[in-house]
Order: C-alpha cells, then sequence, then structure tokens
C-alpha cells in the first residue's frame, strides 16, 4: 500500500517542477525512492526481476537523456544510486543495510541548507554534517559503538567527496554490511 501511495507521487516531483529549486524534488525523490526500496519484498524473485529492468531502464534513460527535471544527462548521483542499490540486490544485501545512501545525504542537503551557517569544506556546512551523522545513527543497524564509528565515517565521506559522495558512500556500507559479518558484530 505505501508503495502504491508513494509511487505515483514521488513521479510527479520527478517529472513535473513547481519549486524554484531544483534540490527540493531531487531530494524528496531521493527519500521517497529509498523508503519503497527498503519496503519491498525481495525475497520475491519477480519483485527482484522488476526491479533489476527498472534499474536498468533508468541507467540507460539517465545516462542518454536529462531524464528528470532536476538531473542532468549522464547524471552521477543518479546513477550511483541506482548502481549500489541494484549491486545490493544482486549480492542478497538487505537494503535497510545501505539505507543512510537513502536518507543521510538528501537530509544534511536539506539541514545544510535552512540551517548551514558555518561552512566547512566546499558548500557542506558544520550543521548540514552534524546532520548526515545523526541520520546516519538512526538509520545503521547494529550495535550502538558500531553505529556512531560508521556515522562518523559516513559524515567526513559526505563532507570531502563531492558529486562522488552517493557512490563512496554505498560502497562503503556494502563493505562495512560484509565487515559486519566476518566480525559477528550484532
Amino acid at each position: 500500500m505505501l508503495i502504491l501511495t508513494l509511487a505515483p507521487l514521488l513521479l510527479i516531483f520527478a517529472f513535473k517542477n513547481n519549486f524554484n529549486s531544483k534540490w527540493i524534488p531531487r531530494k524528496i525523490v531521493h527519500i521517497g525512492f529509498g523508503i519503497i526500496l527498503i519496503f519491498l519484498d525481495l525475497k520475491n524473485k519477480w519483485i527482484k526481476y522488476l526491479l533489476y529492468c527498472c534499474s536498468l531502464l533508468t541507467l540507460i534513460l539517465v545516462y542518454n537523456f536529462k531524464l528528470f527535471t532536476f538531473s542532468k544527462k549522464k547524471d552521477i548521483g543518479i546513477l550511483s544510486y541506482v548502481l549500489i542499490t541494484t549491486t545490493s540486490v544482486f549480492l542478497n544485501i538487505p537494503l535497510i543495510k545501505i539505507s543512510p545512501l537513502y536518507f543521510s545525504d538528501p537530509f544534511g542537503a536539506i539541514i545544510g541548507k535552512l540551517y548551514g551557517k558555518n561552512k566547512l569544506y566546499e558548500n557542506k556546512t558544520l550543521e548540514g554534517s552534524i546532520g548526515v551523522f545523526l541520520i546516519s545513527l538512526f538509520t545503521l543497524t547494529g550495535n550502538i559503538k558500531y553505529r556512531i564509528i560508521n556515522s562518523l565515517i559516513i559524515s567526513m565521506i559526505e563532507l570531502t567527496s563531492g558529486k562522488f559522495d552517493n557512490t563512496i558512500i554505498g560502497i562503503y556500507l556494502m563493505l562495512s554490511y560484509y565487515i559486519q559479518l566476518m566480525l559477528n558484530i550484532p
């Protein structure tokens, strides 16, 4: 039911721009599709196949066209979002384990743009970085020590990696998942 409600709304944000700024619909779609993805029943092979098909179509369209009102042709943020998600599904990594990819970046941007006063690096602010840290802390799973350490690392990646932040955070989260498994961290 959640997916049937959210998906059409997100498509309206993606294709119709009634905002003065392109970053608002981009962040709403970023968060919204993250919510949808986390709630998908990926044990169902048909849903997995549908996700693979939608991902492939999105990759082809975003690479070749300016698909959304807030995107550009070959948009590295969208391409990496889709690739990291699809790779995680293929590797059977539960999407909840990479959820900071879906929520930390957009919430950090929103907090930084609305409340950011203290510049840290390029266009990043202390307030946005604190937002990334807190959202990561709340969306990560595992014990609190693990979540604090990973939230700090994600905040530093977000602060310093520019337009490749989603790519690097996604790869880090996938590696972190396997490290958590190997070290048997709850």
